[in-house]
């Protein structure tokens, strides 16, 4: 589960049907305390608010989810994230910018401990969230600091919960041929990572 509060920065764009429901896409810009501001996609469905109501530029607070597809690539697949928001409505400009998550999920792949350029401790998990009609969604975390070192030690198929928050990244994407592109990357900051038991799934 994901809250979110922050400001509409592009247009509410049809994306895609699914029978007969229609969904629409757009992006929500969430300042962090520090003052650097994420900005994250979001996937509303038809009847979640108005459509025609939602504007850019205007300041909504959210629930959601968070939900992973691939996005194929040649012969590579591409993780994508978005929110997909169950509830939404407007508020005003008093209200501040949150951005809170919750998961539980599966380690579908070993962590990998590593530091970063500042020497802070990191650890990179790839949790795999169930959603209904027994279908999963994968999360690419980073968990940080004394949460990144108990972190390294979860083996694959553990069940874990954490708290933290979605939060975007841009890197530029260099090709065989020499061309860089310039591109975004989604993912979850962990806070908290506890181990939910000790029982191990295959996965």
């Amino acid at each position: 589960m994901i809250g979110l509060t922050g400001m509409i920065s592009s247009p509410v764009e049809f994306s895609h049907s699914v029978g007969r429901r229609s969904f629409y896409k757009t992006m929500l810009d969430v300042k962090r305390l520090s003052g650097t501001v994420d900005t994250l996609p979001l996937t509303l469905p038809e009847g979640s608010l108005e459509i025609s109501r939602l504007q850019e530029g205007e300041r909504v607070s959210l629930r959601g989810q968070m939900r992973s597809y691939n996005h194929h690539e040649g012969e590579r697949n591409h993780l994508i994230l978005s929110v997909y928001v169950e509830e939404i409505r407007q508020v005003s400009e008093q209200v501040p910018d949150s951005n809170e998550l919750t998961l539980r999920g599966y380690i579908c792949k070993p962590p990998v401990l590593r530091k970063t350029p500042l020497g802070r401790k990191a650890c990179d998990l790839l949790v795999a969230v169930g959603r209904n009609y027994g279908r999963s969604d994968y999360l690419p975390v980073i968990a940080w600091g004394r949460t990144a070192e108990k972190a390294a030690a979860f083996p694959v198929g553990m069940q874990i919960e954490g708290t933290g928050r979605m939060q975007s990244r841009a890197y530029t994407k260099r090709f065989a041929d020499g061309r860089c592109e310039e591109r975004t990357a989604y993912e979850v900051s962990l806070m908290r990572a506890e181990a939910v038991d000790s029982t191990v799934q295959e996965v």
